[in-house]
């Protein structure tokens, strides 16, 4: 796995430092190359080094909640950088903020230094880090609910009217067996016709796919 270059910001930098020194000893290959606990020095520091995640506290010593203004400007000026959120609880009001600002992946700071390590890795390998509850945040908050909106003619050209009856059901939190009950077909047809969208969309999975969907509907 090639090394993966982070750019941390958090409010306090004894824990910027601190959990730059536990993410480079955990087995994922992980290169810090700046910490920084001011929104300036973030896209200084982003601007200089391009690296491939930012990990993004929501406060920064020089602004409460300017994380996800930092991590959205990011998201807009450096969309090389992808980004996560290192979020002090993954709620629902936070999760929601840091996805529809830009965000790749969220992690509660509480996790172990190794799966941060494997959200970064993940994410900087053009990953959705979620999990199934944040997305369920993602499909219950206001003025949000997801509708099929791919990105262009050709995409659309792609994807078959079942397919499409499919993501949508797939897009209201159904499984693959509430899929098939609902359209009177066997779960496995339900499944084939996934991975075709998976293929033709590139994405690599059903939380991918409605991170898509969701990003792109709002």
């Amino acid at each position: 796995m090639q090394t993966v270059s982070v750019v941390i910001a958090d409010s306090d930098g004894r824990n910027c430092q601190s959990l730059a020194a536990a993410l480079e000893r955990c087995s994922y290959p992980l290169e810090i190359v700046a910490c920084a606990t001011q929104a300036g020095e973030i896209l200084e520091a982003v601007h200089a080094h391009r690296p491939d995640v930012a990990l993004i506290g929501e406060s920064l010593t020089d602004d409460p909640g300017g994380g996800y203004r930092v991590a959205y400007e990011i998201h807009l000026s450096y969309p090389s950088a992808r980004v996560v959120m290192l979020l002090d609880r993954c709620e629902k009001g936070p999760v929601v903020r840091a996805f529809h600002g830009g965000a790749s992946g969220v992690i509660d700071r509480s996790e172990p230094a190794e799966l941060i390590g494997k959200c970064i890795c993940c994410v900087a390998s053009g990953q959705i880090w979620a999990r199934s509850q944040d997305l369920q945040f993602l499909l219950e908050s206001p003025g949000r609910a997801p509708r099929l909106r791919l990105a262009s003619k050709r995409e659309m050209s792609l994807i078959t009217a079942r397919e499409q009856q499919i993501v949508r059901l797939v897009a209201k939190g159904m499984s693959n067996r509430e899929v098939a009950k609902a359209l009177r077909l066997c779960e496995k047809t339900v499944k084939n016709h996934l991975t075709a969208v998976f293929d033709k969309l590139g994405v690599s999975s059903r939380t991918e796919l409605l991170y898509m969907l969701l990003r792109r509907a709002g």
